[in-house]
C-alpha cells in the first residue's frame, strides 16, 4: 500500500520574511522567489498527510492545495522533481538536443553582415582578430572595435561598422573579409555561430536556428543543426543553464522542466501546409489546455511529472479553437498594441544618435497594421507560398527561448501572432516582413516585453480577429 503524501519543504531550502511575504531561496538553482503570504502555510507542511493540511485538521482547504500545487511545480517539496534536479548537479554536459530534421547552410548573402550590433566580442574574439594582420582593411589608427558601456559598469566591444550599417569587414561581392583572407575559422565566434541560438535547459543544451538569416528558409538546408553546432561550439562561451519560472499565469509559477514538454507538443501541431492563422489558433488552443492541465497538477510527489504529461499530450491534440467572437474587440487590441508598439520603436527615429537597424520599417509596418485594424484598408491577402517559411518559423520559436516572454508564454504566443501581423503589413513584402519581425519584434527588448505582459489577456481576441484584417 502506498503511504499518503506527506509533503515537506526541501531541507536546503532558506525561508525568510520579506516585505510582502514570505521569500524562498533555492541554491540550486540559485532562485530568489517572493511567494506571498503563505507563510500559515509552509508551518504545516511538517509530514502530515496531505489529506490533513487545513488549519482545522481535516481535508484540504483550496487555498492550502493551491499553495502545494504551486510548491510541487516549483520542486521546492522533497521529491519532487528529484531526477530533473539530479540533472543539474551533474558535471557532465547535458545532451544536445535539436530539432528533427532541421538543418541549416549558408547561403552567402551578407545579410547577416549588415544592418546589427555585432557583439559581443569576447576575449578569445578579439585575441583570435588581433593576431591577424589587419593592415588591408580600413580601421583608422584605432582598434577594430569600438566599446559600449554597459549599465554594471563594464565594458562591453563590437566591431566597428559603416555609416551604411555593414561590419567593416564586409567586402565586395558580399564576403567576410577575415573570412577570404584568413579562413572561416578567423571570424568572431557569434559570426561563426548565426544564425544558430543555444540555450541550456534541465533537459539538454537546445539549438536552434533563430530565423534572422535574410535567406530564410532557403538556408535551412544542408547540414543538420546538430552538425553544424559541432563546427563551432569550441569558439563560443558554453551558455550557462536558464531554468526560469515559467508564470503559466499571474500567480500560477511553474517550474520549466515541466513546461519544456508542452512547448516539443506544440512544434508537432506545426504542419507546412496549414495556413498561418490555422496554425496560430492551434497553438493558442494547445497552449490554452496544456496550462489548465499544469494547473491541475496531482498532489502527489510524482505529481509535476503527471501533469507535464498530461499537459504535453493536451498541448498536441488535433483540436483546433474555432473562430469566436470576439473578434471587434480583437480588433480594438490589435490597434492599441500596434500603435503601443510604434511608439517605442519611434523614439529613437527623434533622438540625437542614429536608430537601430529596421527602426523606420517597423514603424511603418505596425501603423499600417494599426490602420487595417481599425477599418482602413485591408492587409495583403495570405500568400499560400511562404506557408512552409511560417511553418519553420513557429517550429523554431517555439523550440527555443522566443517561446517565453520573460518566462511567459501567453504573452509569448501573443508575440508569434504580432511577428506573422507586421510582416504582411510591411512594405517590402511578407517575406521581407519576416526578417522584419524575426530581428525587431523578437529581441530581448524589456519595453517590447512589457507590453506585450501587459496585454496577454487580449491574446484570444487577437487570434479570433486575424482573418479579418
Amino acid at each position: 500500500m502506498t503511504p499518503p503524501f506527506a509533503p515537506r519543504l526541501r531541507a536546503d531550502l532558506l525561508v525568510e520574511p520579506g516585505a510582502d511575504g514570505v521569500v524562498v531561496t533555492d541554491p540550486l538553482l540559485r532562485r530568489r522567489l517572493n511567494l506571498g503570504d503563505i507563510g500559515d502555510v509552509l508551518d504545516r507542511l511538517d509530514g502530515r498527510p496531505v489529506e490533513a493540511l487545513s488549519p482545522t485538521g481535516g481535508l484540504a482547504d483550496p487555498r492550502t492545495e493551491q499553495v502545494v500545487r504551486t510548491l510541487l511545480l516549483l520542486s521546492m517539496l522533497e521529491g519532487a522533481g528529484e531526477p530533473e534536479r539530479a540533472r543539474l548537479r551533474r558535471s557532465a554536459p547535458l545532451p544536445l538536443v535539436t530539432l528533427p530534421s532541421a538543418r541549416f547552410s549558408c547561403q552567402g548573402s551578407g545579410g547577416c553582415c549588415r544592418n546589427y550590433i555585432f557583439g559581443p566580442l569576447t576575449d578569445a574574439d578579439v585575441a583570435r582578430v588581433e593576431a591577424l594582420d589587419l593592415s588591408a582593411f580600413d580601421l583608422g589608427s584605432g582598434p577594430f572595435y569600438t566599446t559600449r558601456p554597459r549599465p554594471d559598469g563594464k565594458v562591453d566591444r563590437y566591431l566597428q561598422t559603416t555609416a551604411a550599417g555593414a561590419c567593416r569587414f564586409l567586402e565586395a561581392g558580399d564576403r567576410c573579409g577575415l573570412h577570404t583572407r584568413f579562413g572561416g575559422a578567423s571570424k568572431p565566434g557569434f559570426c561563426q555561430l548565426f544564425p544558430l541560438v543555444a540555450w541550456q535547459t534541465v533537459t539538454g543544451l537546445r539549438v536552434y536556428d533563430g530565423g534572422e538569416c535574410v535567406s530564410f528558409p532557403a538556408s535551412a538546408s544542408g547540414a543538420t543543426i546538430a552538425a553544424a553546432w559541432e563546427d563551432v561550439r569550441g569558439l563560443v562561451p558554453e551558455p550557462p543553464l536558464s531554468n526560469p519560472v515559467v508564470h503559466l499565469a499571474p500567480g500560477a509559477p511553474c517550474d520549466l522542466a515541466w513546461f519544456l514538454p508542452v512547448l516539443d507538443a506544440l512544434v508537432t501541431r506545426v504542419a507546412d501546409d496549414v495556413s498561418p492563422v490555422a496554425t496560430l489558433r492551434g497553438i493558442g488552443a494547445g497552449l490554452t489546455a496544456a496550462i489548465t492541465s499544469l494547473r491541475r497538477c496531482p498532489l502527489t510527489e510524482d505529481g509535476p511529472r503527471a501533469a507535464a504529461a498530461a499537459a504535453r499530450d493536451a498541448a498536441a491534440r488535433d483540436a483546433v479553437a474555432a473562430p469566436g467572437a470576439r473578434v471587434e474587440e480583437g480588433r480594438a487590441a490589435i490597434v492599441a498594441i500596434s500603435r503601443a508598439l510604434a511608439e517605442i520603436f519611434a523614439a529613437p527615429l527623434s533622438g540625437p544618435g542614429a536608430a537601430p537597424p529596421y527602426t523606420a520599417e517597423i514603424v511603418a509596418a505596425l501603423r499600417r497594421l494599426e490602420d487595417a485594424a481599425g477599418g482602413g484598408p485591408a492587409l495583403p491577402a495570405e500568400d499560400p507560398a511562404t506557408r512552409a517559411l511560417w511553418a519553420l518559423a513557429f517550429r523554431q520559436r517555439l523550440f527555443g527561448q522566443r517561446a517565453l516572454v520573460d518566462g511567459r508564454p501567453r504573452p509569448a504566443a501573443l508575440r508569434l501572432c504580432f511577428d506573422w501581423l507586421v510582416a504582411r503589413a510591411c512594405p517590402a513584402g511578407e517575406r521581407a516582413g519576416h526578417l522584419l519581425a524575426a530581428r525587431r519584434l523578437d529581441m530581448p527588448w524589456q519595453p517590447v516585453h512589457r507590453l506585450f505582459i501587459q496585454a496577454e489577456s487580449a491574446l484570444e481576441p487577437v487570434l479570433d480577429a486575424l482573418d479579418t484584417l
